[in-house]
């Protein structure tokens, strides 16, 4: 399995960069649904956390 892992990113190198975007997105949406639960819910104030805010920072100046 290794070994066409290793395949697949010699013969696309930005497959791994797309793989981790993805992944990193993906976090972040469940981070974010799971945050507004706890606002909902009323045991979190409505502020972004600051790990929020500098990741939906981050990701807004890399798009």
């Amino acid at each position: 399995m290794q070994a066409e892992i290793d395949k697949l990113l010699d013969e696309y190198p930005n497959l791994q960069e797309f793989t981790t975007e993805e992944l990193r997105g993906e976090l972040l949406a469940i981070e974010a649904d799971t945050y507004a639960e706890f606002v909902r819910a009323g045991k979190l104030n409505k502020e972004l956390s600051s790990f929020l805010q500098t990741t939906h920072n981050r990701v807004d100046e890399e798009n």
